[in-house]
């Protein structure tokens, strides 16, 4: 029996040439495989899957309707084909050629989310130089889902005892200072705090850290 919808996770494998397809044959052999929907070309799924000599159960679902399917039990990983790769995949190798596919593909998984179809994203590596190279305006995941979302985002590295989230993203160094101001810091903490609350059980403590190695002193 598969998942409830609301417990389902949406997957963007990312570059096809990268190690997101390798990825998902090994997700289609784990118990997990029936908590995901991957959201790739499934002929790209096999061709990556024969290259690993694995095996690899698909169950294709209409892009055009594949929300009714959820309640469904899957014998295999379940794909919506939301869009097909525009030229043989290389794997090793990031091109261009895919970017729009790479783009379709994420947009196609996040809006599963924003809709309320599914509880959240999962994404696999993008080469941003590939697409960049494609012309599209793209420095990285944590800026194009939130104007995908229309809301501010934040990134956050987590470990067992640790959280780190980022005051700035994707900037050169020597901008840094200038982006880090008392109205962005702001509204990352409260980003943060409301993200915090919807996985932490106890209030959480957070800590900001000087941009300056010798911030505080009293404020000198």
């Amino acid at each position: 029996m598969s998942p409830p919808p609301e417990r389902l996770l949406a997957v963007a494998p990312g570059e096809p040439g990268g190690v997101g397809l390798d990825l998902m044959a090994a997700l289609a052999a784990s118990p997990d495989a029936n908590r995901c929907v991957v959201f790739a070309d499934p002929q790209a799924l096999r061709a990556r899957a024969a290259l690993l000599e694995t095996e690899l159960p698909l169950v294709e679902l209409d892009p055009a309707d594949w929300p009714r399917r959820l309640a469904d039990a899957f014998e295999g990983l379940a794909v919506v084909p939301a869009a097909r790769c525009a030229a043989p995949v290389r794997a090793g190798l990031a091109q261009p050629e895919h970017a729009g596919y790479v783009r379709a593909c994420l947009d196609a998984a996040a809006r599963a989310c924003l809709d309320g179809l599914l509880a959240g994203l999962v994404t696999g590596p993008i080469e941003k130089r590939a697409l960049l190279d494609a012309g599209m305006d793209f420095c990285g995941h944590t800026e194009y889902l939130a104007r995908q979302a229309g809301r501010p985002a934040v990134m956050m590295l987590a470990s067992g005892a640790l959280r780190v989230a980022l005051a700035t993203t994707h900037l050169p160094l020597a901008e840094v200072a200038g982006a880090v101001t008392r109205a962005s810091l702001r509204t990352t903490l409260q980003v943060l705090l409301e993200g915090l609350r919807a996985f932490v059980p106890d209030p959480p403590r957070i800590r900001v850290l000087g941009l300056n190695p010798h911030a505080g002193e009293g404020g000198h």
